[in-house]
């Protein structure tokens, strides 16, 4: 009796070690009948069909976007993960041929929520003119680019839900009213850009707590006050302030540049041109900044 059961313990491992592997492989491509692996889920299909369905396309970019063929991870600017099938990126920025610049119109569906893996959706350089109020809140850690579209009036509630955006790029737009602190919620944000647009107002208090944020763009708007809030907020950022890129030229801010501005050690993109700012503290940066910025602040950077 041992000795049979010394056997099947023997043969049980011989089983385990040779088709174990087999038997994981077999689990990964379990999939359902509706499913293979690498290919896009029928839910997100529907939902980029239905994006489809509210904007024109006169250039018939999206002319691979059928509901005939199944696999829209191969439709035109659609990225998926090649395990799970998962929309991960949509890029629908401009096509341009040899004679015009061919853009999508009509209004951006809140279907696309359902695209709930979606790292980077670029709709930069169309003509959507509005965002819906529900759309993609749930999404996490988006990259998102609405640059050069036609959006129009404040920044919408909209905005609100999306305080898991990583990156938003709101540019060259026709944006009006101040910029909403609601952006206080938005703790994943590294990249901001709002320039070329008729922002008014101060830059919101909560800027200042942003210490993952590496860009922040605000040039060319009616935006005014001074910065020494932001930047004595942003410059306590602990190990140190991450921020890499601060566009602000151009615009109606005045005051002295605060001396806090030196701690900003990851600071190598600063424009402060065409405003009212002064003072003479970047001496610390050295060659190592890059600044367009007033006379009076220009000392000690070669210019």
């Amino acid at each position: 009796m041992a000795i049979a059961s010394i056997r099947s313990a023997i043969l049980l491992s011989f089983l385990v070690l040779f088709l174990g592997p087999y038997l994981r492989t077999a689990k990964l491509c379990s999939c359902s009948d509706d499913h293979k692996v690498g290919s896009c889920h029928s839910i997100e299909r529907l939902a980029l069909l239905d994006f489809k369905k509210g904007v024109e396309n006169p250039s018939n970019m999206l002319s691979s976007w059928r509901l005939d063929n199944e696999d829209c991870c191969k439709w035109h600017g659609v990225g998926c993960n090649n395990v799970t099938g998962y929309v991960e990126e949509l890029d629908l920025n401009t096509i341009k041929d040899t004679t015009q610049v061919i853009k999508l119109k009509g209004g951006i569906s809140p279907a696309l929520a359902q695209l709930k893996h979606l790292k980077y959706l670029d709709l930069s350089d169309n003509a959507f003119r509005s965002i819906p109020d529900q759309f993609i809140g749930s999404v996490k850690e988006l990259s998102l680019d609405l640059t050069w579209n036609e959006i129009q009036g404040p920044i919408r509630k909209a905005i609100e839900q999306m305080t898991s955006l990583k990156t938003l790029r709101l540019g060259l737009n026709d944006l009006t009213g101040p910029i909403p602190d609601v952006f206080a919620n938005f703790t994943s944000l590294e990249r901001l850009d709002l320039e070329h647009n008729h922002l008014e107002g101060p830059i919101p208090l909560s800027f200042g707590a942003f210490c993952k944020l590496k860009e922040l763009s605000l040039s060319t708007n009616n935006i005014s006050g001074e910065i020494t809030e932001f930047v004595n907020g942003i410059s306590l950022c602990r190990p140190n302030s991450l921020l890499e890129i601060l566009d602000l030229g151009d615009t109606k801010l005045t005051g002295n540049l605060p001396y806090s501005i030196g701690n900003l050690k990851s600071l190598r993109i600063l424009h402060l041109y065409q405003t009212s700012m002064n003072g003479t503290n970047l001496c610390v940066f050295g060659a190592a900044l890059k600044a367009e910025v007033p006379g009076s602040l220009s000392q000690c950077l070669g210019r």
